[in-house]
């Protein structure tokens, strides 16, 4: 595995994550760098999604938690749950991998520009919208764009 830092450089944590996602990501190493101990990767999305938004990248924080955020979606796996680090990592690198592969694909539903709620769904599948009835614009976004589609946008 090579790096563009010395992983001794990351907190505990932080090394521990780095390890893992990196063995299954090693050109993602070109995108990290460290905060404060903490590991940053942004991975740049290969393929714009149906919303421009500023920083379009797959983020992927650790500070005590792994964060991940891709579009505007936000998920934490995080240190304080009842689930074992060791786990919590693994379920990190698998929402990863499911991502990237486009197994996984994120739902964003948006009210005059503003984010009103998010979720997953299975690639090719028809989401749940219950509760995004307040929603001006729903949305799916998947990593490679195969998915991308604007589900509705009322004017």
């Amino acid at each position: 595995m090579s790096v563009n830092f010395e992983l001794s450089s990351l907190d505990d944590y932080s090394r521990r994550f780095a390890e893992l996602l990196f063995a299954a990501f090693p050109d993602w190493s070109a995108f990290a760098s460290i905060e404060e101990g903490c590991l940053v990767v942004k991975v740049p999305a290969p393929i714009v999604g149906p919303q421009v938004i500023e920083e379009d990248v797959l983020s992927i924080v650790t500070d005590e938690e792994v964060k991940l955020e891709f579009d505007r979606y936000r998920v934490q796996f995080d240190t304080f749950s009842e689930v074992p680090e060791e786990e919590a990592f693994a379920q990190a690198v698998e929402f990863i991998r499911a991502l990237v592969e486009e197994k996984t694909c994120i739902v964003i539903s948006m009210r005059e520009g503003r984010l009103r709620g998010c979720t997953t769904v299975e690639a090719g599948k028809e989401p749940n919208l219950a509760g995004f009835d307040s929603a001006d614009t729903v949305y799916i976004r998947s990593w490679n764009g195969t998915y991308n589609r604007v589900l509705f946008t009322k004017e």
